[in-house]
């Protein structure tokens, strides 16, 4: 909104409040949330962004468990089956419609919830939810929210001490940013590894600092 964007926190926050008590529609009110936990996190309220991302998937019909056991399992179950989608290309980028929004907006929460982890510099609790882009990212095929959970993940992979993989992910999630020629896409995804390659102790900073000159 105009008031998120003008650095209006407080005011963005009561219009997105008031659009939620006026409107019925799920995906919608997803959206709405998913908005909302974007103004949280240009004021880094952890647990309020957390909270609305949450919100929005519980409307979506897909609240992540609160057993970790389960959430980790599900998670996985994602991500082998996007993976087969990936692989075998059955599905790959058929999306359309309603349930390509969804998956979207699904990716982007995901997405979200990931940053609540780095900026409480527990990195390794995104395996519990970022590789669950992974299925919702080969049905949609090449987009925004596909590049930057493309993103996430090279940052997971590279904190986890897999830096072939993070490279190949990361190189894919770049590629993908110049097709879409979407410079904020190229910013996040350079961002993701900066914070990779200085969280996983590969340099000092310096990628960080390329990506703020460059961006």
């Amino acid at each position: 909104t105009a008031y998120h964007r003008s650095g209006r926190f407080t005011d963005a926050v009561d219009a997105f409040d008031a659009a939620l008590s006026a409107s019925t529609d799920r995906l919608e009110r997803a959206e709405l949330l998913r908005s909302l936990a974007l103004v949280y996190d240009n004021t880094w309220q952890t647990a309020e962004q957390a909270d609305a991302i949450n919100r929005a998937l519980a409307e979506l019909g897909r609240p992540l468990p609160r057993n970790p056991v389960l959430l980790l399992l599900s998670t996985v179950w994602l991500m082998l089956v996007g993976y087969v989608v990936g692989r075998t290309r059955l599905g790959a980028g058929t999306a359309r419609g309603t349930t390509r929004d969804i998956y979207r907006t699904l990716m982007e929460l995901y997405n979200l919830y990931s940053i609540t982890f780095v900026r409480d510099q527990r990195l390794h609790h995104t395996a519990f939810v970022a590789p669950r882009g992974v299925y919702y990212a080969n049905r949609v095929g090449t987009s925004a929210e596909s590049a930057r959970a493309m993103g996430q993940r090279a940052l997971l992979a590279r904190s986890m001490g897999m830096r072939r993989l993070a490279d190949r992910l990361t190189a894919r999630a770049g590629r993908m940013a110049r097709e879409l020629d979407d410079p904020r896409v190229a910013a996040f995804v350079a961002w993701a590894h900066g914070v990779g390659m200085f969280g996983s102790g590969q340099d000092d900073g310096e990628a960080t600092r390329r990506t703020m000159q460059e961006h």
